[in-house]
Formats: C-alpha cells, sequence, structure tokens
C-alpha cells in the first residue's frame, strides 16, 4: 500500500538491502509507477495529466515478507532538474552503500545534459524526521551524447562502478560528488579464456552484480 497520496501507483521493481539483525528482514527503494503496459506494449496512464511517472519509496520488509514502513523518498531542495518532460521522476533506481552512505544509479529525462534518457548519481541523505531523501541528483557524463540506461552499479572499495556493457564487457567509475565518469575496463569476450565462446551482446538489464567467492 503506497498510501492515499499515490493512489494511481502500482510498485515496479526494487532494490533492497538485507537487514543484518536477529529482526531480519530488508530495506531500500520501492519503484512505483502511474502506468501499466499490455502484451502489445501499449501503456495505460492512470492520472489525467497523461505523463509517464515514477514515485520511489523507501520501504522496509520484515522477514516474513509484510511491509512495515513506506513513505516517499522527495526531492531535496537543491535537485532542479534541466528541463520538463513528459516522463517524470527517477526510474530503476538501483543502490549501493559506500561506508555509510547510500547512492543509487537512476534513468532520467530531466536531470541529463541531453534530451533523452540519462544515467544519473543520487544521493540519499536522512532529513530532520530520520526519512530519506534525494539531496542530490549528478548527471554521468560517459558518452552521454547516446540514450543511457540499465547499468549496473557495484561497489569495488570506496569506488562506485557500473557494468556499463556485457559484449564487449565494459566497467566505468563514477565520481559520486561530481558525476565524471571515467572507463576503467573494456575487453573482448575472446580475450578471456573462460568465456572466449560466449555471446552476451543480447544481455541487457541493471540489477546489481554479487560477488561470488
Amino acid at each position: 500500500d503506497l498510501g492515499a497520496s499515490s493512489p494511481n501507483y502500482m510498485p515496479s521493481s526494487a532494490s533492497l538491502f538485507p537487514v543484518k539483525t536477529s529482526n531480519g528482514g530488508f530495506i531500500g527503494n520501492v519503484r512505483a509507477v502511474n502506468y501499466s503496459l499490455n502484451q502489445q506494449f501499449q501503456y495505460t496512464i492512470r492520472e489525467e495529466k497523461g505523463r509517464v511517472q515514477t514515485k520511489n519509496f523507501w520501504t522496509h520488509i520484515n522477514k516474513k515478507g509484510e511491509v512495515t514502513k513506506c513513505y516517499e523518498v522527495k526531492l531535496g531542495k537543491a535537485c532542479k532538474p534541466i528541463r520538463e518532460s513528459y516522463i517524470n521522476g527517477l526510474e530503476d533506481m538501483r543502490l549501493c552503500k559506500i561506508g555509510g552512505d547510500y547512492i543509487g544509479l537512476a534513468v532520467s529525462f530531466e536531470y541529463g545534459k541531453h534530451n533523452h534518457p540519462s544515467i544519473c548519481v543520487c544521493k540519499y541523505e536522512q532529513d530532520d524526521d530520520m526519512n530519506y531523501i534525494i539531496s542530490s541528483v549528478l548527471p554521468t557524463d560517459y558518452e552521454d551524447d547516446k540514450v543511457q540506461k540499465n547499468w549496473a552499479p557495484f561497489v569495488e572499495g570506496n569506488a562506485l562502478r557500473a557494468v556499463y556493457s556485457h559484449h564487449p564487457l565494459t566497467i566505468v567509475e563514477i565520481d559520486k560528488k561530481t558525476g565524471h565518469t571515467t572507463m576503467v575496463l573494456k575487453r573482448e569476450m575472446k580475450e578471456m579464456a573462460e568465456m572466449a565462446e560466449m555471446d552476451l551482446s543480447s544481455i541487457r538489464g541493471s540489477s546489481s552484480p554479487i560477488r561470488l567467492p
């Protein structure tokens, strides 16, 4: 239940962290959208404005799978969109935790340097009521003249990195304070013996990677 303030929104996707206490459960970001898609990928928008909109909700889920807390993540005063768009909100949020800070990568039509989908770095901070807000939204700049979606973020030491492409495998590093992004690895599958025969060119998606032992 997203509350009376968001009756036209339905949960779409989540980026959650396990709670490492005896109570267990998960906390994190749940994306909600004001539309649905049919099998022909036609949109039905559930608001009069006719705009595609995303809201993000900070959510607590107990180990029984029950939602125990849920509130909308508001934007801080410093978050000022560059342009208006018929697609509103920070889409496909994927969270990482660096030290004690939650940092997210999201897709935006409003904050990028160009008028198309862009990847932005979002910093989560707690307000005076101890609720999380997004205090800053910074556009990244790696090949930002092209449409950018579905980066898969992960943490390496204290660095925020992301899988930009699976084929060729391309890793970028993102400056959390500026959004400046640099490529740190680009490798063809044929260069990696254990993956030389694989074709990952059709792989898409932005779920965060999991480190295996």
